[in-house]
């Protein structure tokens, strides 16, 4: 089964009440902040082990059962010089999985990686994957 390297779209940055465990390979995200710079445009954004899905997007995950990822609130901002009124309505992603062995896992630095039936997905339902930049991992 061919896997993808997948850098999401990054509208903003990892917000400081964000917190990491990084005494694990990958590192563990077990609070989700992020503070939004722009308004977003795919469904799948983040920075490093932190992953965050719009709504359509975390249904299909629901619907597709991905078992290594599970769906949390996340604590979401915007930053006061963004111009945005809104804050995105997105949620949590926490990737459970291991790099390769299934369909979406981490590296053990971090990086998000997808098979091609998990990149169908995102490319299908919410805001896509359009600005995620994509390639084959090689691990």
């Amino acid at each position: 089964m061919d896997h993808w390297v997948v850098v999401p779209e990054q509208p903003g940055f990892v917000g400081d009440r964000t917190v990491v465990d990084t005494a694990t390979l990958p590192p563990t995200v077990e609070r989700a902040h992020f503070v939004f710079t722009r308004q977003p445009t795919d469904g799948l954004i983040g920075a490093g082990p932190l992953v965050l899905v719009d709504r359509e997007t975390a249904e299909a995950l629901e619907d597709n059962v991905f078992g290594e990822v599970s769906l949390h609130p996340a604590d979401l901002d915007t930053d006061p010089t963004s111009g945005l009124l809104h804050v995105p309505d997105f949620v949590w992603c926490q990737v459970h999985g291991q790099a390769g062995m299934l369909d979406i896992g981490l590296t053990e630095d971090g990086r998000l990686v997808m098979s091609g039936q998990a990149l169908l997905v995102f490319h299908s339902f919410g805001g896509g994957i359009e600005n995620a930049t994509i390639s084959e991992w090689l691990g």
